[in-house]
């Protein structure tokens, strides 16, 4: 019973690190962002991922080549409406994005959606929270059980706030 209070909590915080991850951060690599990116060739519409190989040299450097020379310039374009944080350098038979530097305004905006994610994530707590020991006060009879339940609720509770909090100070400072 303690086992299953404490998976659904670090759940939570599972949760909780891939959307930091999905939604925040701009200057690092994720490759899930090309999925989104559509690409007219031939009057059909397909993703970037299909029609060139893209891999990541290093933390701010992407190498996109394309399978089929021609649309080099229809995937630059693409890019660069989809997402402005990219400088582009077409060199005639693939692409190099790298990363930008983030603004203070930028860095500014992503640090108040980093809070909203993070006050999201300690109202689902609470909630959660209220949810487990409602099913284990109808449930368990013995007084003793039931405190010790809410106990390790609260135990968990706590402990995944914490370390949600040092996860917006990490993030925050990782920017």
């Amino acid at each position: 019973m303690l086992n299953v209070i404490k998976n659904k909590f670090k759940n939570v915080l599972l949760i909780f690190n891939k959307e930091i991850k999905n939604k925040i951060f701009l200057n690092t690599i994720n490759l899930n962002l090309f999925n989104n990116i559509k690409i007219n060739y031939n009057n059909k519409i397909f993703n970037l991922n299909k029609l060139s190989n893209i891999k990541i040299i290093n933390r701010n450097i992407i190498h996109i080549i394309p399978y089929i020379p021609n649309i080099i310039k229809k995937i630059e374009y693409e890019i660069y409406k989809f997402n402005m944080y990219f400088n582009i350098i077409n060199k005639k038979k693939y692409l190099l994005l790298i990363i930008k530097s983030i603004t203070y305004d930028v860095k500014k905006k992503i640090i108040i959606n980093l809070k909203n994610i993070c006050n999201n994530f300690f109202i689902k707590l609470k909630i959660l929270r209220e949810k487990l020991i409602k099913k284990y006060k109808k449930t368990i009879l013995n007084k003793d059980n039931l405190n010790l339940i809410i106990k390790n609720i609260n135990f968990y509770f706590l402990k995944i706030k914490k370390k949600i909090n040092k996860l917006f100070i990490f993030y925050k400072n990782n920017i």
